[in-house]
């Protein structure tokens, strides 16, 4: 080592002091982002009980994420029930709607089920192949729609109708996205049921949630008007710091 030279070394202390595990740091930072939404997960769960408030949960859960947990505005909780309050009554209207098309085509499949097993039985004369696959792409297209319906409600201000056309266009049109949900959400309801023990669903639809979000805004940005210059409102804003999650404080608005 050449006169003057001072050699640079990493402590443990520089690791706790520095940016890493300071209180605004990045380590700190996921920490707190994790927690919050360990604690929407629960107050989520707590809010689908009654059913029909369902929809309105998984509204609230994923404002509440994209809005505070992501992009640091407001607090989880208040912006959670603030979302509760304000989509409630369409909220419960479309989960209604979902679960009465969706009995009705369990019924109906389960009634060609069982046209099928009379036919090979000699029974009948028709099955029910044709009403069996009709019933099955009618389901599939229900949960594309129900992937969309509900961060539409959190975004858009627009008749239930509208909600459920621009969900089916969403949809089809963004074909990856809708199967990865899908299939992502149909996989981790399976994992918990059968695998994971039952502490995991504290945390399991914030997190998911929080994936999600990823994906369904490069949807919703499609479909919402370009930001006048200097427009700061939130949903507009990407600066989130490493890992998707705030490294500092929030921004209140």
């Amino acid at each position: 080592m050449r006169d003057g030279e001072v050699k640079k070394s990493f402590s443990i202390k520089d690791f706790f002091n520095g940016k890493w595990c300071s209180w605004d740091g990045r380590f700190m930072g996921i920490l707190n982002g994790f927690g919050e939404l360990i604690m929407l997960s629960v107050v989520f769960l707590v809010c689908c009980i009654p059913i029909v408030t369902i929809g309105p949960a998984v509204t609230s859960l994923y404002y509440a994420v994209i809005k505070s947990v992501r992009r640091g505005r407001g607090t989880p909780l208040g912006e959670f029930f603030s979302s509760m309050k304000r989509t409630m009554g369409k909220g419960i209207l479309i989960t209604v709607e979902i679960i009465a098309v969706g009995a009705a085509l369990y019924i109906g499949y389960r009634q060609a089920v069982a046209m099928n097993e009379a036919a090979a039985e000699g029974l009948a004369v028709h099955d029910g192949k044709v009403f069996a696959t009709v019933y099955i792409i009618s389901a599939v297209l229900l949960a594309a729609m129900t992937v969309y319906v509900f961060p539409i409600l959190s975004r858009f201000t627009m008749k239930t109708v509208n909600m459920w056309k621009l969900a089916f266009v969403m949809g089809i049109r963004f074909f990856p996205v809708t199967a990865a949900v899908v299939i992502g959400t149909a996989a981790l309801v399976w994992i918990q049921i059968y695998i994971l023990p039952i502490p995991c669903a504290a945390f399991v639809p914030g997190c998911w949630c929080f994936v999600v979000t990823f994906m369904m805004e490069k949807v919703l940005l499609h479909y919402m008007p370009k930001p006048d210059e200097g427009d700061e409102a939130w949903y507009y804003n990407s600066n989130e710091g490493r890992a998707g999650i705030r490294l500092g404080g929030k921004e209140e608005g």
